[in-house]
């Protein structure tokens, strides 16, 4: 599995906070990967701390007066019923090999990833006076064999008594590398 981390809008000098969200990239034999996306919120916030928050596969919308709803909503849902929702159940459905799984598959109402690590909420600056980024915080502090993000999932709605359980770790198995921006 491959994941990826990302800063989900267009930072500046103005910008108070990140945009966190993260990818996995799972590798199914003979077929397309299949991917999870998740993040914290769908609004930036006004920390650095990159893992600050839960990423999740199910976040608070925009509320209906907000800039946000009339614009970005407005287009999530061209190609999307709930766009505030990522589903995964095509996760669970077949082994790596692609083989069907046999008997019923119980897919979680919603996943959270839980960092392990945490970095500093304010901004940090290096000894010649550049920002020291998210991108490099994580890759210079989590190395291979380090524990990345506890797997959390939410059984059913909590309004429904849904429980919030543990049902995996993610362990890095090799050191983590930033890319060039876009590629």
């Amino acid at each position: 599995m491959i994941i990826r981390f990302s800063e989900t809008t267009n930072l500046t000098s103005e910008s108070g906070g990140l945009l966190p969200s993260m990818a996995l990239k799972a590798f199914v034999k003979r077929r397309a990967s299949v991917n999870i996306v998740a993040m914290p919120f769908f609004t930036s916030t006004d920390s650095w701390n990159f893992m600050e928050n839960n990423f999740k596969t199910r976040v608070d919308g925009f509320t209906e007066d907000s800039t946000e709803y009339a614009t970005i909503r407005k287009k999530l849902v061209e190609g999307a019923r709930s766009p505030y929702v990522n589903g995964f159940g095509h996760w669970g459905d077949r082994y790596d090999t692609a083989v069907l799984v046999d008997g019923d598959v119980s897919i979680p109402y919603e996943l959270q990833f839980k960092p392990y690590h945490t970095f500093p909420s304010e901004k940090e600056y290096n000894e010649d006076g550049t920002q020291n980024m998210w991108y490099d915080q994580i890759r210079d502090t989590i190395k291979s064999g380090d524990m990345l993000l506890d797997v959390m999932a939410w059984t059913a709605p909590a309004s429904l008594g849904g429980e919030f359980v543990k049902i995996a770790d993610i362990k890095l198995l090799s050191d983590l590398y930033t890319s060039v921006w876009g590629d």
